[in-house]
C-alpha cells in the first residue's frame, strides 16, 4: 500500500464462526492492520466473540446490525432459535441480510466469513472467503432449509463481489462443481497458513497433561463431519490402551449430549476427557505431549489447524486421507499417517500400528519438523494486500 492516509478495509462477520472462523479471521487482520485501516463490523453478540478472542487486539470494534433480526436473536436465545426453526416458512430466515455500505469513504469491503450472509442488498467494492463446501456433500449438517438458504446465497456472493478467495485447489474443484465453471475468473487461491504462533503464548507445563496419561488428542469441534465416532470405535477396537482426549466446541460430554451418547455407546467411557474450548495453550501442550494426534474429518476447507500444529510439534499424526489434507501436507513437506475416514478398520489398522512401534512414529514426527517448509500469516496478509492492491488500486475502494 501506498500514500500516508490507509484505505479502510470494512470486514464484515455477523457468524463469528467459534471453530477456525475466528482464529483464521484474527490472525489475518493482525497482519493486514499495517496496511488497511481496519473495522470490525459485526452484529453484538458475534462482536462480543470476536472482543473476547481478540485479547485486547488494537482492532476498531464497530455494532453494526443486518437487516434483518430473526438470526441475530436466534444466535442470542437458543429458544428464539427453536422457535424459528419450527415456524419460519422461509429458507432465508438464517442469513444475515448485509446493508448496503457507505459509498462516499472510498473503503473496500471485506467478508472473510461468506457463509450465511445475504449480499442481494450489497453495493460497491468487496471480497469475500469461502472456506468449506463440505455442507453441499453432507447436507444433514445444516438441513435442507439451510442448503437452499447457502445455494442462493452463493450466487449473490459471485455476482456482487469482485472476488471470492479460497483456502485450497480443493475447494476450488467444490465450489465451481456446484456454481458452475463460468465463475472460474473470480477465484482466487490464498492458502492459510501452516501453524498458529502459539509459541509465543505462555506454555502451561506437563503437569497440565500429566492427568490423562498415555493418550490420543483430537482437537474439534463436535460436530457430524468432524467423525468422532469412528475414532472411538477404532479406540475400542485397537491394540493400544491410550485415553483420548477432546476438546473444542461441544466436547463437554454433558448428559444427553449427541458426543456423550456416542461415547457411552464406545464402550470406553471410563478412557475419554472432554475438555470444552479451552486455551489455545493449553490446546498446544495436549498436542505436543500426545501419543498421536488423531483427525478423521470428513472435510475441511483449506486444511486443518490441529494437523499443522502437530506437525510442527513433532507429534505424530493420523488424519483422513483427504485431497485438502493431503494437499496441506505437501505444501508443508510433510509426512503423516493417512486412513480412510469412512473405515473404521482402516483406523484400527493405523493405530496398532502406531501400539506396536511408537518409537518409529515418533522418529519420523520428530525428524521431520526442520525440513518443513511453514507458510506464515505474513505471507498471507501479504497475499491478500496483493490482491486488494490489484483489485481496488489507487488508494480507494
Amino acid at each position: 500500500m501506498t500514500g500516508t492516509t490507509k484505505r479502510a478495509l470494512r470486514v464484515i462477520d455477523h457468524v463469528a464462526n467459534s471453530g477456525g472462523g475466528i482464529k483464521y479471521v484474527l490472525r489475518l487482520l493482525d497482519n493486514l492492520r499495517e496496511s488497511w485501516q481496519v473495522q470490525l463490523c459485526a452484529q453484538p453478540v458475534a462482536l462480543e466473540r470476536y472482543r473476547q478472542a481478540a485479547r485486547g487486539m488494537p482492532l476498531d470494534f464497530r455494532r453494526t446490525w443486518p437487516l434483518n433480526l430473526a438470526p441475530v436473536l436466534a444466535d442470542r436465545s437458543p429458544r428464539f432459535a427453536q422457535w424459528l426453526a419450527r415456524r419460519s416458512n422461509s429458507h432465508r430466515a438464517w442469513s444475515y441480510q448485509v446493508r448496503a455500505p457507505n459509498l462516499d469513504d472510498g473503503g473496500v469491503s471485506f467478508f472473510p466469513w461468506l457463509h450465511r450472509h445475504d449480499l442481494r442488498n450489497f453495493q460497491g467494492h468487496g471480497l469475500g472467503v469461502f472456506h468449506d463446501a463440505i455442507f453441499f456433500r453432507m447436507p444433514e449438517l445444516i438441513g435442507a432449509d439451510a442448503l437452499a438458504m447457502e445455494t442462493d446465497n452463493l450466487h449473490a456472493w459471485f455476482e456482487k463481489l469482485d472476488m471470492i478467495v479460497v483456502t485450497s485447489r480443493h475447494t476450488t474443484r467444490r465450489l465451481l462443481d456446484i456454481a458452475g465453471q463460468g465463475w472460474a475468473s473470480k477465484i482466487a487461491v490464498i492458502p492459510v497458513a501452516d501453524f498458529d504462533g502459539t509459541a509465543n503464548l505462555p506454555d502451561p507445563g506437563p503437569a497440565s497433561t500429566r492427568r490423562f496419561g498415555r493418550y490420543l488428542v483430537m482437537p474439534a469441534v463436535a460436530s457430524v463431519h468432524k467423525n468422532h465416532r469412528v475414532l472411538l470405535q477404532a479406540m475400542r477396537r485397537s491394540v493400544g490402551q491410550w485415553n483420548l482426549v477432546l476438546t473444542g466446541d461441544g466436547t463437554l460430554l454433558n448428559p444427553g449430549g449427541p458426543l456423550s451418547r456416542l461415547v457411552a455407546e464406545s464402550g470406553i467411557a471410563d478412557r475419554v476427557f472432554g475438555l470444552g474450548h479451552i486455551k489455545k495453550e493449553l490446546v498446544a501442550r495436549l498436542i505436543a505431549d500426545a501419543e498421536a494426534l488423531v483427525m478423521p474429518t470428513l472435510g475441511e476447507g483449506g486444511g486443518s489447524f490441529p494437523v499443522c500444529e502437530a506437525i510442527v510439534a513433532g507429534t505424530p499424526v493420523i488424519a483422513s486421507n483427504l485431497d485438502v489434507i493431503e494437499e496441506q501436507l505437501e505444501r508443508m513437506r510433510a509426512r503423516a499417517t493417512l486412513f480412510e475416514p469412512t473405515s473404521v478398520d482402516a483406523l484400527v489398522q493405523a493405530l496398532d500400528r502406531l501400539a506396536e512401534n511408537p518409537d518409529s512414529f515418533h522418529h519420523l514426527a520428530r525428524e521431520q519438523v526442520d525440513k518443513l517448509r511453514l507458510r506464515t500469516w505474513e505471507e498471507v496478509a501479504r497475499d491478500f494486500a496483493k490482491l486488494f492492491e490489484t483489485l481496488f488500486p489507487g488508494g480507494r475502494g
